[in-house]
């Protein structure tokens, strides 16, 4: 792992770090992804506040964006909704 972090952290200190792609499609793309999101994207889909958005967080990681569907509160519309928008590595 990168300097020692889990997945998961050295992916959040890319976003932090990296602002190479910012602006561009493929930049807003990888912001999508389930494990790495920021709340300001995932708070746009319909039936995701901050709360869900912390509830989903402490979820990760995740393998599969299928295992979104084992969060507490995550039924099928919200899952549909997730999996529209995002994607898991």
């Amino acid at each position: 792992m990168a300097e020692g972090l889990e997945t998961w952290e050295a992916r959040l200190k890319y976003l932090e770090d990296d602002k190479v792609w910012e602006g561009e499609e493929k930049w807003r793309k990888f912001r999508r992804e389930i494990n790495i999101i920021p709340q300001e994207e995932s708070t746009k889909i319909r039936g995701f506040g901050p709360v869900m958005f912390k509830m989903i967080m402490e979820g990760r990681p995740y393998f599969g964006i299928e295992e979104v569907r084992e969060v507490e509160g995550v039924g099928e519309k919200r899952y549909r909704r997730l999996a529209e928008r995002c994607w898991c590595f």
